[in-house]
C-alpha cells in the first residue's frame, strides 16, 4: 500500500499504524494527532451524552447514544494551521461530557488527491487515514467510534489543494452506554 501526503511520497507501514514520510533518506513518523497541536485547535463543545431513561419500554430499542446535528464544514468550524511549507492541517476538537465513545457522520466527504483525514483521541487512539470520497466512494463517511468524551479531527492537505476539499460535519454521535 502506498500513501501520498501533500505531494510527498510516503510508504504505508502497519507497524507504525499508517503512513511514514521519507525525507533526506531519513524515516520520520508524520505529525498526525500531535497533542501540542490540538491544544491550540478550535473546540466544538457538544451537549453531554445522557440517557433519557434507564430501561426502555417493551418493544422499544435501548438507546445507546445521543446524536448532535452540526452542519458545518472546513470553512465554518475548526482551524487551519501550517505544518511545514506547503502543507497545512485543519483541526477540530469535539467534546461531549459523559460520552463513552464518539463517532462522526461526514457529508459531503470529498478530499482532494493526497489529502488525509484522521480521527484521534487524547489517549492516543487513531483511525485513518480516510481519503478520497470515503471507503464506499459515495462522498460520505460514517466513522468508527473512538473511546472517550473528546474526539480530534485532523485533515492534512497541500496548501494548493485546500480549496478543493469538500468536507461537512453532518452529525456527531456520543455514546453513553
Amino acid at each position: 500500500m502506498r500513501c501520498r501526503v501533500a505531494g510527498l511520497a510516503v510508504a504505508a507501514s502497519s507497524l507504525l499504524g499508517g503512513c511514514t514520510w521519507f525525507q533526506s533518506n531519513a524515516m520520520v513518523t508524520p505529525p498526525i494527532c500531535d497533542p501540542s497541536a490540538f491544544a491550540q485547535a478550535a473546540v466544538l463543545p457538544l451537549p453531554p451524552a445522557a440517557a433519557t431513561r434507564a430501561r426502555p419500554r417493551k418493544g422499544v430499542p435501548l438507546k445507546v447514544a445521543s446524536s448532535f446535528p452540526v452542519g458545518g464544514g472546513v470553512n465554518d468550524i475548526g482551524s487551519w494551521t501550517t505544518m511545514e511549507e506547503g502543507v497545512s492541517a485543519w483541526r477540530l476538537r469535539l467534546v461531549s461530557a459523559n460520552a463513552k465513545s464518539m463517532a462522526l457522520h461526514l457529508k459531503p466527504f470529498d478530499l482532494s488527491d493526497g489529502t488525509q483525514l484522521w480521527l484521534c483521541t487524547p489517549d492516543g487512539d487513531k483511525q485513518g487515514p480516510f481519503t478520497g470520497k470515503g471507503p464506499s466512494g459515495i462522498s460520505e463517511l460514517w466513522s468508527p467510534a473512538l473511546t472517550g468524551s473528546e474526539l480530534w479531527v485532523e485533515v492534512i492537505a497541500a496548501d494548493k489543494q485546500r480549496s478543493d476539499i469538500q468536507l461537512g460535519l453532518k452529525e456527531v454521535f456520543a455514546a453513553f452506554r
